[in-house]
């Protein structure tokens, strides 16, 4: 039988620190998969529904505009999201 013994010091857990550019690219190859990466479940899930809701409504010729648009806009709250958890 093994015995368990109670240590009284504490334990250091390491956090490591996520990407940006890692969250940044993912939000470029899929709108909301960065803020996912971020543990930010409920804005990687509604930013992802709400720019596929807005390319099903778009024409196609403005596809491009909305990609980069979208994106442009998600990476700049990803700079803020990271700036945030930095202080």
């Amino acid at each position: 039988m093994r015995k368990i013994s109670a240590s009284h010091e504490p334990t250091v857990v390491k956090v490591r620190s996520k990407s940006l550019l890692a969250a940044i690219a993912l939000n470029t190859l899929l709108p909301g998969a960065g803020y996912l990466y971020m543990e930010r479940w409920v804005a990687g899930i509604l930013g992802g529904a709400l720019v596929v809701a807005i390319f099903i409504r778009s024409p196609w010729e403005h596809l491009l505009l909305v990609w980069v648009f979208a994106n442009f806009i998600m990476m700049i709250d990803m700079c803020l999201l990271k700036a945030r958890n930095n202080s």
